[in-house]
């Protein structure tokens, strides 16, 4: 079944990397490739196709979609690296400790406005953009309160100092997932 995702995940790479260099420029390449170059089983690509098959599409109309999920998935990564200090992601460097802070930063806005122009190309974009909106949401209020349920640290940070949880209960954690 692996083999089977493995093999529709892939069949978005090469399409995933010209939008991101679509507008990008060539000096900036080596570093707005480099997190989806990283690796990746690209589970979330091949389940959009997968889904668009099952429902009577073609497979290339799920393209859009299968592409703006890995992108908003990779662009999330990023951030969650910058946020939690991580110095290794599959066993390689972070974007941001391999190339910088500044840039991992620019890197992800980069990768989330390449979703809004994946998107525009999908067949029913506003659908798609609202959708892909309140995803991005959702991650981020996840990746709110995974900071906030920290016990320790980030003492100059005032947001998560004054609304840490310093008791986070079960339905509190299965509530953010």
């Amino acid at each position: 079944m692996l083999d089977v995702l493995a093999e529709y995940g892939s069949k978005i790479d090469s399409l995933m990397e010209q939008y991101l260099l679509r507008y990008a420029d060539p000096e900036f390449a080596e570093a707005v490739l480099y997190p989806v170059r990283a690796g990746g089983k690209r589970v979330r690509p091949a389940l959009a196709i997968l889904s668009c098959l099952a429902s009577g599409g073609r497979e290339e109309q799920a393209y859009p979609a299968a592409i703006a999920v890995e992108l908003v998935h990779n662009y999330s990564l990023i951030l969650d690296d910058i946020i939690d200090h991580s110095e290794l992601r599959r066993g390689k460097p972070t974007l941001w400790k391999k190339y910088g802070l500044s840039t991992a930063i620019l890197v992800a806005v980069h990768y989330r406005e390449t979703v809004s122009e994946v998107l525009n190309d999908s067949p029913d974009p506003r659908l798609f953009h609202d959708i892909i909106a309140r995803a991005v949401k959702l991650l981020t209020d996840g990746e709110r309160l995974d900071i906030l349920f920290e016990q320790a640290g980030r003492e100059d940070e005032p947001y998560v100092v004054q609304h840490r949880r310093r008791v986070v209960s079960l339905d509190d954690y299965l509530r953010t997932g």
